[in-house]
């Protein structure tokens, strides 16, 4: 089986600390296939709106497309891409970031191959709006890479944050202004921030204009 696995994101500076990308590379050394980048945003001099995402692709992937057994398409929320509906082998769709409490559309969805997501809380709520061919998939990756030491608990609190944003709106969405302001309250909370080489120097500024140096470590490499 040939699979080609489309990403709506850009492509991240450095993979190797993605998870998202980690799980791919080990489906792509299972089952082969080919990584495809739809966000067309990277060379574009005007923002393009996802409704578009693909559509600069299509001659290509239509022509390549018989060398493949199906696609495997990863999308944070479920969003109908309208260039799914353009492509002749069966789709997976991934939801990788869970499913929200606004119904999506459920036509649209519902004649794809399947839908995958990670926790059980997406899969009931596809399944109470009719969206049968939704299955659940826990996120591919190697835990046996990780230990842990037991630290007694004292005075501080050290809190690891591993979900850097992508886009500065991400700042809000993601918590980093709501933990950079708690430790602007509470003196004895330390975060370590995992960053994936976006948005660092505006990460700086804002811990420099807290006065945060001190309780506050970024690490933006592997």
């Amino acid at each position: 089986m040939k699979i080609l696995y489309h990403l709506t994101v850009l492509p991240p500076k450095i993979p190797q600390a993605e998870a998202l990308s980690q799980e791919i590379a080990a489906l792509r050394g299972n089952f082969g296939g080919e990584l495809n980048y739809i966000n067309p945003n990277q060379h574009s001099l005007i923002p393009i709106p996802r409704l578009l995402f693909g559509f600069q692709q299509l001659a290509r992937l239509r022509t390549e497309e018989n060398q493949f057994n199906l696609h495997h398409f990863y999308n944070p929320d479920p969003f109908p891409f309208p260039i799914l509906r353009f492509l002749r082998r069966p789709v997976i769709y991934t939801i990788t970031s869970g499913v929200g409490k606004k119904r999506p559309n459920t036509t649209y969805f519902s004649r794809l191959g399947a839908v995958a997501v990670s926790d059980e809380r997406s899969l009931r709520r596809l399944r109470q709006w009719k969206i049968e061919n939704a299955f659940l998939v826990k996120p591919g990756i190697d835990t046996s890479r990780f230990t842990h030491t037991s630290q007694p608990m004292g005075a501080e609190i050290r809190l690891l944050v591993a979900s850097a944003p992508w886009t500065k709106a991400q700042f809000e969405s993601k918590g980093v202004t709501a933990l950079l302001d708690a430790a602007k309250q509470e003196p004895r909370l330390h975060l370590v921030f995992l960053w994936r080489g976006v948005l660092a120097d505006k990460m700086e500024r804002r811990v420099q204009a807290l006065n945060l140096g001190d309780q506050v470590t970024l690490i933006n490499k592997l």
